[in-house]
């Protein structure tokens, strides 16, 4: 079982994450709720068939979320009367699928080609570009020489981790960008992660950037944080 997260961006700041389950398509419902205008995700999904929703672990330590069928998709589609619907299964069935389906892999705005606002030679030099990074990144990590890349966290788990509450807000916000200028001068990939809020009103979720351990280790030394 493979469990890959893909995301195509249907709308700027509106992106649809994908997980591959069995070499299966699913959907995170949140997502196609928020395309097809529908409020409540627990309401939608309890309209499904059971073998047409699940849930599912955003990483080791991410949120717990709803996830879709390919049919469960467009079961949600099909019921709602917003226009934004059409729209959205439209795109779905003529970007995002056959994208996914046409040779197996996916590369970040593969999708854009079909619409025109990509070109071939352009997608082929982001992949390749994309493939030079990820060598770049992991070779030393085969060599053993960076034994805490894959070790990524939050800044707030950084400080919990060592007993580090209550900074002021200035201080936590210096040690995430002095993190970033780390990163940024290795050459490291910037990394985010889906995790929930904690507010009773506004989004339920957000993304939280999150570095390799030794990255934040670095960083609080060089701001004097022990």
């Amino acid at each position: 079982m493979t469990n890959a997260i893909k995301t195509f961006e249907f709308l700027p700041g509106h992106s649809l994450r994908i997980i591959e389950r069995d070499g299966e398509p699913w959907f995170v419902a949140r997502d196609v709720c928020r395309a097809i205008q529908h409020s409540n995700v627990s309401v939608a999904v309890q309209t499904l068939d059971a073998d047409e929703e699940a849930k599912f672990n955003l990483g080791p330590t991410g949120p717990q979320v709803n996830i879709v069928s390919e049919s469960g998709l467009y079961a949600l589609v099909l019921r709602s009367r917003k226009p934004e619907a059409k729209t959205f299964r439209k795109w779905v069935t003529s970007v995002v699928l056959p994208a996914i389906r046409k040779d197996g892999a996916y590369v970040q705005g593969e999708e854009k080609v079909a619409t025109g606002e990509m070109s071939e030679d352009a997608l082929v030099l982001k992949a390749m570009e994309a493939l030079q990074r990820k060598v770049a990144r992991l070779t030393p990590q085969a060599r053993g020489l960076d034994p805490a890349a894959e070790q990524t966290m939050t800044t707030r788990e950084w400080l919990a981790a060592r007993g580090l509450r209550g900074l002021p807000r200035g201080v936590k916000v210096r040690l995430g960008q002095v993190a970033g200028s780390l990163s940024l001068a290795a050459g490291r990939e910037r990394l985010t992660r889906t995790q929930p809020t904690g507010l009773a009103i506004g989004p339920a979720y957000t993304e939280a950037r999150v570095f390799a351990r030794e990255t934040l280790d670095r960083a609080a030394e060089s701001i004097g944080l022990r």
